[in-house]
């Protein structure tokens, strides 16, 4: 395997590795998955070319072999935490498909501005992807959209005049931006989403706290795979990072 060896971003790191050649990584806000394009993207999550046709990154090792690393799973650039992938197409089929049977558990945080009324509960929209400009745009549609649920489960509200809550969210589903839209037309945009977000209490927060990122963080995934004839139990968990709780707490001024 080779995880040791792997051209990662500044701030990247691997999580975990399997004999499998299945990999945990965890990414800071910023990078991209991959490249919008063929070749080297210095602000993604390897510094070698990807390939957008195979989906995977590919690079001269050492020893002159080829050496090849599969994206499982995606984040939004200004998103943070776990990304899955794998060193042979075959592993990474294999996941790709349990994500596709929604066999897989998806824990995220985020930090939003408002006040839930309750936690626990199951959201259920359409989603409507669109191209505006040659970049994506998702809103809710309740006719043509694609069928998107998210689990709320605990949700825990800022103090004293924080305008703040810090969600936890299980999508069930992997629809594009699905977490951002679900929140945002709930009046519950995530902070610091420059796409679907309150920009005026952005502005404001970004002031006053001199923090400028979305607060989304993919926190946990487990599932369970087949692997040489054995079932493997795989989990990979990414701290929360300090400025959610810190920020979560912060005393706008009046």
């Amino acid at each position: 395997m080779v995880a040791q060896g792997l051209p990662t971003a500044p701030g990247v790191c691997i999580l975990k590795g399997e004999s499998s050649g299945l990999l945990a990584l965890e990414k800071p806000c910023g990078v991209r998955s991959h490249p919008n394009c063929e070749g080297v993207d210095r602000g993604a999550l390897l510094q070698v070319p990807y390939n957008p046709k195979e989906e995977c990154y590919q690079w001269t090792g050492p020893d002159g072999g080829t050496s090849r690393f599969y994206l499982i799973n995606r984040l939004d650039a200004p998103s943070s935490g776990i990304l899955l992938g794998a060193v042979s197409a075959e592993i990474s089929t294999r996941i790709k498909a349990l994500f596709a049977q929604r066999m897989v558990k998806k824990r995220y945080y985020a930090l939003v501005r408002g006040r839930i009324a309750k936690g626990e509960v199951l959201w259920r929209d359409r989603l409507l992807e669109e191209r505006r400009g040659g970049r994506i745009r998702v809103r809710a549609d309740g006719n043509s959209g694609a069928i998107a649920e998210t689990f709320v489960g605990k949700a825990q509200a800022g103090r004293g005049k924080s305008p703040c809550s810090l969600l936890e969210l299980e999508p069930k589903t992997g629809r594009t931006h699905q977490l951002r839209v679900q929140c945002a037309v709930r009046h519950l945009p995530i902070a610091g989403d420059a796409t679907y977000g309150d920009f005026r209490f952005n502005r404001k927060f970004a002031k006053e706290t001199g923090c400028k990122r979305l607060f989304l963080h993919s926190a946990q995934i487990a599932f369970q795979y087949e692997w040489q004839g054995k079932k493997v139990f795989f989990e990979a968990k990414s701290e929360l990072p300090e400025e959610f709780m810190e920020l979560l707490n912060f005393q706008p001024k009046l």
